[in-house]
């Protein structure tokens, strides 16, 4: 899976041992893991929605270049990490993959990772038609992407479990 996937270590050694007790005596654990994913991406789309990240705090604003780019697009302004008009999006593709050891969460989206975790895009220089109109010429330009992790699990989820 391309993107970003998340890993959850229980560091409760008693709690480890009763995990791994339960799975030994599941005939079938991949439908156990596939259920522990379906209550990852749903905690996961809690956290597009809050837009927070798993231990609530705020995902950072967008620069006010994003703002007049959705605006330019018709697109809404001020959703972070959901564009409206847009079916490929981290929010609309996440999802869970259980197998008998395990499950893994994540998106199949390549730009998932930059989200979570943050980064710099660097673009080179280019030549092409902008927006429709006619041949421009781009320079060489950096993004700088912040950090608005969404995967992972909040206290609320440890407590629901």
């Amino acid at each position: 899976m391309t993107g970003v996937t998340m890993t959850v270590t229980v560091d409760d050694l008693e709690a480890r041992e009763r995990l791994r007790a339960l799975v030994e005596r599941i005939e079938n654990p991949e439908g156990f893991y596939g259920h522990v994913g379906e209550i990852i991406v749903q905690s996961t789309k809690r956290n597009f929605q809050s837009e927070s990240a798993p231990d609530g705090t705020p995902w950072a604003a967008h620069a006010p270049s994003t703002i007049r780019q959705r605006i330019r697009r018709g697109q809404v302004p001020i959703t972070k990490l959901r564009r409206n008009g847009f079916g490929q999006t981290l929010y609309n593709q996440l999802n869970a993959r259980p197998l008998a050891e395990g499950v893994t969460v994540g998106t199949p989206m390549p730009y998932g990772a930059i989200h979570q975790l943050g980064g710099t895009i660097r673009r080179e220089a280019r030549s092409g038609r902008l927006f429709g109109r006619e041949n421009v010429s781009v320079q060489a330009y950096t993004t700088t992407i912040p950090a608005r992790p969404y995967l992972g699990l909040s206290a609320d989820d440890w407590l629901r479990s």
